[in-house]
């Protein structure tokens, strides 16, 4: 198997690796803080409790509306996209899968 430079140099590199790790939890505080995260959170909270979308407007807006979950997820990118710029081997803190044809990345969790 052949090992990329960049990868090698960072596995024998605990300072870069911090560096690297920090730069992912900063891109992750800095979304997780933005308004539309918590009114997601939240009625996130509130539909599992009740199950029902239509009480939860943050998150049926979401679901329903492509403009309105484009712009959720350009936000969330963009906050990445930037860690990603200075720190390019850096591990986006989210749980994710892949199979062929589909991918899925979970970006908030409740319960």
């Amino acid at each position: 198997m052949r090992i990329d430079a960049k990868l090698e140099a960072l596995r024998g590199d605990p300072a870069s690796q911090r560096r690297t790790r920090e730069a992912m939890k900063q891109g992750f505080r800095e979304w997780s803080s933005l308004e539309a995260v918590a009114e997601i959170s939240t009625a996130m909270k509130v539909y599992a409790q009740c199950g029902v979308l239509e009480r939860c407007a943050p998150l049926a807006g979401l679901l329903s509306d492509a403009e309105t979950a484009r712009e959720f997820i350009d936000e969330w990118a963009g906050h990445f996209s930037r860690a990603l710029a200075t720190e390019e081997l850096g591990l986006i803190p989210f749980r994710h899968s892949y199979s062929p044809g589909l991918s899925t990345l979970q970006l908030i969790a409740m319960g």
